[in-house]
């Protein structure tokens, strides 16, 4: 799983450690052992972030990185990208792995109206409206 340091010749070592140790559960991971809910810590990018002993070393990894693990039995390899643009929202059903191309496209889209002009995806800029469309930023 990239994003973690863990070399690739032991991703399946990995992906079994986590699936041993933890369990997906209502938008999160569940320690097995201890039956609670590791929630994670929000990181200067917005994600939520845990560490975790692998093999002895201290490793570090984003919740949706891990849940989708869990649900797919796989390590994803592409990037992680949540549907509906909330970084905290781990549901299995929004997320998706995507091309890093894909997900700057998605993450160029306003999720909240515009408070100048009470629409999503478009502002106000002098006498004109502004809009994002597939990266590209139209005027009229």
């Amino acid at each position: 799983m990239h994003r973690i340091g863990v070399p690739e010749s032991e991703h399946k070592e990995l992906l079994a450690y986590l699936k041993n140790n933890y369990k997906y559960e209502n938008g999160g991971i569940v320690n097995r052992k201890t039956g609670r809910r590791r929630r994670g810590s929000r990181t200067s990018s917005g994600y939520l972030g845990f560490n975790f002993n692998f093999k002895g070393k201290c490793c570090h990894s984003f919740v949706h990185r891990v849940v989708w693990a869990i649900c797919y039995d796989q390590l994803p390899t592409l990037t992680i990208d949540h549907i509906n643009g909330n970084q905290c929202d781990n549901r299995i059903e929004n997320l998706r792995e995507v091309s890093q191309s894909s997900n700057n496209l998605n993450t160029l889209l306003p999720w909240k109206p515009n408070k100048d002009t009470g629409v999503v995806g478009v502002e106000k800029n002098g006498c004109k409206y502004l809009t994002w469309i597939r990266g590209q930023h139209f005027y009229f």
